[in-house]
């Protein structure tokens, strides 16, 4: 990014930052807001974590629940290259069009009536837009599944009886462009809240 090749042109500084700093936000605040998310999500009802505890085939389905429920990143940026008319309402090229994956994600003409609900055992769940789709899908997702199963798993193994603290609730974390549950008290088999 940083040094052009033969017979390209320099990227301007501002966009070398902004790249930077998307990948930085994309490789761990999105990837730690996922492993939160699906923890809290798979706690508030304790029966969908008892169930993956017991059979961990369904932890992957779940952690696209998770990401259908609660994208970690709120939306995308991209430039119109032509002049278009989305839904009656004109796009010049050169604009800046900002893609709600949150709301893709909750739609209930996809998604049904229970859209906005988390449930580890839905059908199809990784059809989700959390990640984009096409050839602007996120290169980061096979890493971020696997950081997220394996985290995961881990917490299970070595906390199978864990549970949400009773005053827990959820609190999205400050900022428009990532989605986290601001923080996860959780019981230990020991009942201590950490």
């Amino acid at each position: 990014m940083c040094f052009a090749e033969p017979g390209e042109a320099e990227m301007p500084t501002p966009e070398v930052v902004c790249h930077i700093f998307q990948l930085v936000v994309a490789a761990t605040d999105t990837t730690r807001a996922l492993i939160t998310n699906c923890v809290y999500r798979l706690l508030d009802d304790r029966s969908q974590w008892e169930a993956v505890v017991a059979d961990r085939s369904l932890l992957p389905n779940a952690i696209e629940e998770s990401l259908r429920v609660d994208s970690p990143a709120q939306f995308m940026v991209r430039t119109a290259v032509e002049d278009v008319t989305l839904a009656g309402c004109p796009i010049p090229a050169g604009k800046k069009v900002y893609l709600n994956l949150q709301s893709a994600n909750h739609d209930e003409e996809r998604w049904g009536d229970d859209s906005r609900t988390y449930r580890a055992d839905r059908p199809d769940a990784a059809m989700h837009l959390a990640f984009g789709k096409g050839i602007h899908a996120c290169i980061g997702a096979p890493l971020a599944r696997i950081e997220a199963r394996v985290a995961i798993e881990a917490l299970m193994d070595a906390f199978p009886g864990m549970r949400l603290a009773p005053d827990a609730t959820w609190v999205k974390c400050e900022g428009v462009l990532t989605r986290r549950v601001e923080s996860l008290p959780v019981c230990l088999d020991g009942g201590e809240v950490r």
